[in-house]
């Protein structure tokens, strides 16, 4: 399939090389350069984005990375730091919903009034931040399988990377700077201002506007997640939907939220690749 937009096969954006490969030779590769290539494949999508191939909004937790806990963990100490029982927060459903509306049904939960829930919410957000290094640190966890090689991929092969996720902005920065998975991302939405994740995404599209200077191409953006959430606001949205069952649903969940496809993993890159390139 030919990249959208693209004016040849290979031209000025690819520095000469074909951008759009197959996903067999995709697949081939194992490995990807850190920073400077990370670098410039971004560049490249900003200076010549009439041969970006697609955009990929990504989820982290559960879908790219798992932090064995680390975002709870760092939640509960900070409302324990602010004088809270931090119990609540052992069992406070956080899966696919922005860190803003945790916060604030924690908060109302614990019979703050509604009046000072912002003026809380600051508060915990600063202690939240502050806390979220330390614990990604003693937790350990992992860059899912496929994942760092997937966003490597399709860097190279001229898609347009960015993040949709329910994390603070802070601590997405924090979380894939840990994993070393930060760099690749040049737009993204974030948790901070919003309660829906439709909100999230809206913004993510936004930002890849203002990032490439023309509108996203509906039909060939994808919302990449591990949740229904994820994949209703993708929906919502008029963007295309990839299910990854890595998190807490499986693909009948998935597909039944209304998921363009669903992956067990990121780990077959083959198999992922012909999704979002069909």
């Amino acid at each position: 399939m030919p990249c959208a937009d693209q004016v040849s096969p290979r031209s000025r954006c690819s520095g000469g090389r074909t951008i759009c490969s197959s996903p067999q030779r995709s697949a081939a590769r194992t490995s990807w350069p850190r920073t400077r290539s990370w670098r410039r494949a971004r560049n490249r999508c900003r200076r010549y984005p009439r041969c970006v191939r697609g955009v990929a909004f990504f989820d982290i937790d559960l879908t790219l990375v798992n932090t064995n806990g680390a975002g709870r963990g760092a939640m509960r100490r900070a409302f324990e730091a602010l004088g809270f029982d931090g119990e609540l927060l052992v069992t406070l459903p956080i899966d696919g919903r922005t860190d803003r509306a945790i916060f604030l049904d924690a908060l109302g939960q614990y019979g703050v009034p509604a009046g000072e829930r912002e003026a809380a919410l600051a508060a915990v957000v600063e202690r939240y931040l502050a806390l979220l290094p330390e614990e990604l640190a003693s937790r350990g966890g992992s860059v899912l399988p496929g994942a760092r090689e997937l966003v490597g991929v399709l860097a190279e092969e001229g898609w347009a990377l960015g993040l949709a996720t329910g994390n603070l902005r802070g601590g997405a920065e924090a979380k894939l700077t840990f994993f070393e998975l930060w760099e690749p991302f040049a737009f993204g939405g974030f948790g901070d201002g919003a309660t829906l994740r439709e909100a999230v995404v809206g913004e993510a599209v936004a930002a890849a506007e203002a990032f490439l200077g023309k509108p996203v191409p509906r039909e060939r953006a994808w919302v990449i997640g591990d949740t229904p959430l994820d994949i209703q606001a993708a929906r919502a949205a008029g963007l295309r939907a990839l299910g990854v069952a890595t998190g807490n649903y499986g693909p009948t969940e998935l597909a039944a939220a209304g998921a363009d496809a669903v992956v067990r993993s990121l780990a077959n890159l083959a198999d992922v690749l012909a999704a979002l390139d069909p």
